[in-house]
């Protein structure tokens, strides 16, 4: 799976794999909410500090509860959402649901 974070600085568990990297672009940017709000200046500026990272699969990209440092979105893969309860979900690319946030940083869900 690969995913964009704008500020990264999360711990290694997440363990990056290599890969093919997916451009963080101006137009990527614009179909993310909320972040395609923002005015075009910023949207420039985000997208030159943004990063994609590609994850092995079972990587735990955040757990509910714990603050994060950035913002999480779904460029490429599936994902899956488990909260521990019987309300888990997957989130694939290319999908309304990967338009938005996969996490926040107070650790919140889609």
């Amino acid at each position: 799976m690969t995913v964009m974070s704008p500020y990264s600085s999360r711990d290694a568990d997440l363990r990056t794999v290599q890969g093919p990297a997916v451009a963080v672009t101006l137009a990527l940017l614009k179909t993310l909410f909320p972040v395609r709000e923002l005015p075009a200046e910023v949207l420039e500026a985000f997208a030159m500090k943004s990063r994609a990272e590609r994850h092995a699969a079972g990587a735990v990209l955040a757990r509910q509860g714990e603050a994060l440092d950035s913002i999480l979105y779904l460029l490429d893969g599936i994902v899956l959402m488990d909260a521990g309860s019987q309300s888990g979900y997957t989130v694939e690319s290319r999908t309304t649901r990967s338009h938005f946030p996969l996490c926040a940083s107070d650790g919140q869900t889609v």
